[in-house]
């Protein structure tokens, strides 16, 4: 404690307590909604669900989130490691193969990471998600070239999709005039 402040034990209760309800509150409202509008809800509840989109019918974790592949992983190998599962998150898997989602076709199953920890795998295939799509259904992983080699989404069937993501739209205030050329 700074020897020039004082402060009673009232005052120190106050704040923890005015803390804590900050705390809750940002709980709670993290706890809603976060699919952008026009985003699809997942088809099923549990670990894995699909979505469709622009690209298909993919696959998504329980969050929503979009799973890749890397094309440079192997059934039952996964390559990416080091700083690579930073960008692309290993999906973790509990141990048991989650059930097929309504509309999916893919085997699921898992792989025991070098760290121990277990990676759902998709016809085989380490499934990841990536860190930089800003919410559910986002699909800004799709076809970049990290960590040497291309990620991809996943479909339904449990194939990547190797078409590219549609390009933004153009935003109304652009194609309004103003001398864009």
């Amino acid at each position: 404690m700074n020897a020039g402040i004082r402060e009673s034990g009232s005052t120190t209760f106050r704040l923890a307590i005015g803390a804590t309800l900050v705390a809750a509150t940002l709980a709670l409202a993290a706890c809603g909604s976060s699919t952008p509008a026009g985003t699809p809800a997942p088809a099923a509840t549990g670990p894995i669900a699909t979505t469709n989109n622009a690209l298909g019918m993919l696959l998504v974790d329980s969050a929503g989130r979009t799973i890749y592949m890397f094309a440079l992983d192997k059934i039952g190998v996964s390559n990416c490691v080091g700083s690579c599962v930073t960008y692309w998150p290993p999906v973790v898997a509990t141990g048991t193969s989650p059930a097929a989602p309504a509309g999916a076709t893919a085997t699921f199953g898992s792989l025991k990471r070098a760290d121990g920890t277990l990676q759902l795998t998709v016809n085989g295939l380490p499934a990841y998600t990536y860190a930089a799509d800003p919410g559910p259904g986002a699909t800004t992983g799709q076809g970049q070239n990290s960590n040497g080699g291309l990620w991809y989404v996943i479909g339904a069937a449990g194939s990547a999709i190797t078409k590219s993501a549609p390009a933004p739209a153009a935003s109304a205030s652009k194609s309004a005039g103003g001398g864009w050329a």
